[in-house]
């Protein structure tokens, strides 16, 4: 039996000594640069927003390579004070982004290169990006083949969202430091990122803000200053002047009723529109028409006027105080069902329930307009 066991032996230890042993390693790498001189600010002042850096127009300069955390970042300033929070962002198809992790808030106390401790996972292909909610120069301009785009207000984690606007050229100096460091004696162990609970929104600032969530289709957005719609996918918090389109979907608005907190919200649908706020204690949200203008052709240009629309319009339903305005009129509510439609022959306005109160800017009076009726406010005659 002896003589059996010794091949047995030899072939067992022969394995062992093939066998790899797992060696701890450690890698550290920096993305970006606060290398640059800050002289721009592409956000509106007092406005929160997400700046995600672009090394190209359609790829992102700071890209994690490995599972690991952000150990550190850094931010180089022209000016102060200010706060920001890193960003991790998730990319999402046709150059959307989803909130993945945001760092604690640091404040920016002084000029120059500012650095800050942090310990924000990430996976392998997250981007880094940063949230700004102050005037703080954090841009160095015309860089070339940089692009540097934004979400305004500032994407919130679990939201997942293409960028509402963009500035060629300008460079975000921004810096992160990203450890992987497995723990002794074992191979690299992920980790976790935990599935960001979604928050509520804040409540809508009188003049300043509204809430809009979409109730139905799809429903695009563009806040001022940008020229291009998104998809609106998670509620947001949106600024006074956004457009809204609605020609494939429903959205809600939210909006302040008062000075005081209280709100109001009501539903729109098939048309585009601007949002605005009346001013004083108890303001009035009004939607301007943003569509096309309908097309009125003499003969002459009737052939070159096809294709455009021959009216424009938006449906609301809801209580509270809001004011729809067309080319020639506006309706304010009081809690009803309601259309307002640009047409050749003037803006007509059709109640379906509930009571309307439509100026007519032409005629210069007021006309108080009840369930099942409809009022039109006649275009003026043109002078031959």
């Amino acid at each position: 039996m002896g003589h059996v066991r010794k091949p047995w032996i030899g072939i067992l230890f022969a394995t062992c000594a093939l066998a790899p042993v797992p060696v701890a390693r450690a890698a550290t790498v920096t993305v970006g640069s606060t290398a640059g001189t800050p002289n721009a600010n592409i956000c509106l002042a007092g406005t929160n927003c997400t700046y995600v850096p672009f090394s190209t127009t359609t790829t992102a300069a700071l890209v994690a390579p490995f599972d690991g955390a952000v150990t550190s970042f850094a931010v180089n300033t022209a000016s102060f004070p200010g706060q920001v929070r890193l960003r991790v962002l998730r990319p999402a198809p046709n150059l959307q982004f989803t909130g993945a992790g945001t760092s604690g808030p640091a404040a920016l106390t002084a000029t120059g290169v500012s650095t800050f401790a942090t310990n924000l996972p990430v996976h392998e292909g997250d981007v880094i990006g940063l949230d700004n909610s102050s005037s703080t120069l954090i841009f160095q301009s015309n860089v070339p083949s940089v692009t540097a785009r934004y979400y305004q207000p500032a994407l919130a984690d679990g939201a997942t969202a293409g960028p509402t606007g963009g500035q060629p050229r300008d460079q975000l100096l921004l810096s992160a430091t990203i450890d992987s460091a497995p723990p002794a004696g074992g191979g690299p162990t992920p980790i976790p990122i935990p599935t960001p609970t979604p928050q509520p929104l804040p409540p809508p600032v009188a003049g300043k803000t509204v809430n809009a969530a979409v109730r139905a289709g799809t429903v695009r957005f563009k806040v001022p200053g940008s020229h291009t719609f998104v998809t609106l996918t998670e509620p947001q918090q949106l600024p006074i002047g956004t457009t809204f389109d609605t020609t494939r979907g429903r959205v809600t608005l939210t909006s302040a009723s008062d000075t005081k907190g209280t709100t109001q919200h009501a539903w729109f649908y098939e048309g585009v529109f601007k949002v605005g706020q009346t001013s004083g204690a108890q303001p009035i949200t009004t939607l301007t028409l943003a569509g096309t203008k309908p097309s009125c052709a003499t003969s002459s240009a009737r052939a070159a006027a096809k294709r455009k629309p021959k009216s424009r319009h938006l449906w609301g339903d809801g209580k509270g105080r809001f004011r729809t305005t067309g080319q020639f009129s506006s309706a304010t509510v009081r809690g009803t069902r309601w259309v307002v439609s640009d047409r050749c022959e003037g803006t007509l306005t059709r109640v379906v329930r509930g009571v309307v109160t439509v100026r007519d800017l032409v005629r210069h009076k007021t006309v108080l307009v009840r369930a099942p009726h409809q009022y039109l406010a006649r275009a003026p005659r043109k002078s031959k």
